[in-house]
């Protein structure tokens, strides 16, 4: 076999291996669509079906089961989606992807998203209904966030996952 071939053999193995690997990644990666999952605190048993169109559906006896759960469900699929918006709303984009957002972080400095929001959890009924919902759903982000898998994203910018606060969810309700 001549050096070439031998060359262009090792090459095509390589490129097979590779694939093999990122194929691997990918199929870890996936959200769990499937399957029984058991999470602290519910107080009975919630079921999560997902339509054709990828949508989560969730039937639980109490709201708070479900908020939990839809905590979890959020996370699992946006996890990544959730983190960029968060550092938007806070202005510190930058930190993930350096100089060239530092004009966003700026200009989302100058609306005083954050502030806005530590003001309004200061004013917050914590014995409302509302107010028990959001931990739910808090308690389930973060539930995910501790055992769930890392998304990609993550990985390639060497980020650690961060437990979500009620000061995020109000963050995100000010950019809309």
């Amino acid at each position: 076999m001549s050096l070439l071939k031998r060359i262009a053999w090792a090459l095509g193995v390589l490129v097979l291996l590779l694939c093999i690997l990122i194929f691997s990644y990918t199929q870890y990666q996936k959200p769990e669509y499937n399957g029984t999952l058991d999470l602290p605190g519910l107080s009975d048993g919630v079921k999560v079906f997902y339509d054709d169109m990828g949508v989560p559906h969730i039937e639980a006896t109490s709201k708070r089961d479900a908020y939990k759960v839809l905590g979890y469900v959020h996370a699992q699929d946006r996890l990544w989606q959730m983190e960029v918006l968060r550092r938007v709303a806070a202005g510190r984009l930058s930190e993930l992807f350096g100089d060239k957002t530092i004009e966003v972080d700026r200009f989302f400095k100058s609306l005083e998203i954050e502030e806005a929001a530590e003001e309004t959890i200061q004013t917050l009924d914590t014995t409302s209904v509302s107010f028990e919902l959001t931990n739910a759903y808090l308690a389930g982000i973060n539930e995910y966030i501790k055992k769930g898998k890392t998304p990609f994203e993550f990985h390639v910018l060497g980020l650690d996952k961060e437990l979500y606060e009620i000061k995020d969810t109000r963050c995100a309700f000010r950019l809309y």
